[in-house]
């Protein structure tokens, strides 16, 4: 039950929700794509934000969904708020709910981890392949070897194309290292909390990729669901670091590095370097037994 002093803050909230028509949704997706340097992610909240604006004055339906979807829609009604000029109200509103974002638990990790269903991912790989155009598959081929998430996997495989179309494909891959340099773009893959640092990729998979047209996460989303398929997009990047360990013999330091995440520790952040041309070497032979394998 609302508190009388929760009231007019609940009301200014539904008098700025009256109507979905009082919202500039061209000039609110503007305002992302001009806030956020990474056009999916402001895409994204732009997408969540229409549809579930309605929830801006009625914060418990959200306890209906899942925690990633929680998390996601709650995010693009943070960028709402600040957009119209309402987000200290806002704000007042999450704590009033008692809605709080946390990291999973030890024992969510451990059931995660016990409960993964990753043995299957290359089959699910090999049949949507099989279903979706050419260019697709060659994307998720990208996304597995790559170990990035999906976003960046989608910004990166656009990039590619962008580049080699404008002749421009040695400011991004370095053929001498076999890497794709995601750190001179710091505007599209250095974020705050995640980012993407190096990608040890073929150059007959850049070749491949070159003639490829660009793609959207909501194209091959809709492919996948026109045939019933799940989505399995984030099990890629979980079955790249855990055969990288496994099978590729590499540290676990080296995978972090390859997936964009630099640890706190001291021998990390002081003392880890290692041989980029051996870790090159080890990266693309293990990726070559991941290919045979998928």
């Amino acid at each position: 039950m609302k508190s009388h002093t929760d009231a007019p803050i609940a009301q200014r909230l539904e008098r700025r929700f009256r109507k979905p028509s009082d919202i500039d949704l061209e000039g609110f997706k503007a305002y992302l794509l001009g806030k956020y340097h990474n056009r999916t992610w402001a895409l994204e909240l732009f997408r969540n934000a229409r549809r579930y604006q309605d929830l801006m004055s009625n914060l418990s339906m959200l306890d209906s969904f899942s925690k990633s979807k929680k998390y996601h829609v709650l995010q693009s009604l943070i960028a709402l708020s600040k957009y119209l000029g309402c987000y200290e109200e806002f704000k007042v509103q999450i704590k009033t709910h008692g809605i709080k974002w946390r990291k999973a638990s030890s024992l969510e990790a451990f059931l995660r981890i016990r409960n993964n269903s990753n043995s299957s991912i290359l089959g699910w790989l090999r049949q949507v392949s099989e279903v979706l155009g050419e260019d697709s598959a060659t994307f998720l081929e990208f996304a597995l070897i790559s170990g990035l998430r999906i976003t960046e996997s989608i910004e990166s495989f656009n990039l590619v194309i962008k580049l080699s179309r404008e002749h421009r494909l040695e400011e991004y891959f370095n053929e001498n290292l076999n890497t794709l340099e995601h750190f001179a773009f710091p505007k599209i893959f250095l974020r705050t909390t995640k980012n993407a640092f190096v990608t040890i990729v073929s150059r007959q998979l850049i070749e491949k990729i070159s003639h490829c047209e660009p793609i959207t996460y909501s194209s091959v989303k809709m492919k996948l669901q026109r045939k019933h398929l799940p989505m399995r997009f984030d099990e890629l990047r979980d079955y790249f670091g855990s055969f990288m360990v496994q099978h590729g013999n590499l540290i676990r330091e080296e995978v972090d590095l390859l997936q964009g995440r630099i640890g706190e520790s001291i021998f990390t952040r002081h003392y880890f370097s290692p041989s980029f041309q051996e870790l090159r070497d080890r990266t693309m032979k293990a990726i070559e037994n991941l290919r045979t394998q998928a």
